[in-house]
């Protein structure tokens, strides 16, 4: 019985630190093509936005964190559609409409939120130009985007 308690604890402990690091994840942008989280976070501060198009918070977050984005050259917003394949093209068709700045791909499978660990959409994280997670936040109001850039400040030299 100690030995399940202590793997338990030792399970808990591990998934509660286990997303400290970029994951290795490569996703699909609008045309198809394998993109690398860790390949768009080579000497770039990377904001991540994981939503769907069922969230009407995540489609009022994405243009303000896209504006945040676009006024510092070392940041880059990516934006992870979870949304059903049968979903897609509506995700891409609001993509486009918004006229975004953002690299947009989009997660078929679902691997995104096991490699995260986030619940719900939206999920925004901050990765620092070492790969660090450096900040997370889940859901969207506005005025979100000030403590958003507030974080990015920090990171930009």
């Amino acid at each position: 019985m100690k030995r399940l308690i202590t793997a338990l604890l030792l399970l808990l402990t591990l998934s509660i630190f286990a997303v400290d690091k970029l994951p290795d994840l490569s996703l699909e942008d609008e045309s198809g093509k394998i993109i690398s989280l860790k390949e768009l976070n080579k000497d770039k501060i990377v904001i991540i936005d994981f939503w769907g198009t069922f969230c009407q918070p995540c489609k009022k977050g994405i243009p303000a964190y896209d504006k945040v984005a676009e006024k510092y050259k070392d940041v880059i917003l990516v934006t992870v559609c979870i949304d059903r394949p049968r979903s897609m093209k509506k995700a891409k068709r609001w993509i486009k409409a918004e006229n975004l700045k953002a690299v947009s791909l989009y997660d078929k499978n679902g691997k995104s939120k096991d490699k995260f660990g986030f619940k719900n959409v939206p999920a925004t994280y901050i990765i620092d130009k070492d790969g660090k997670i450096v900040y997370t936040h889940n859901s969207y109001k506005k005025g979100d985007e000030v403590k958003l850039e507030e974080e990015i400040k920090k990171l930009v030299k």
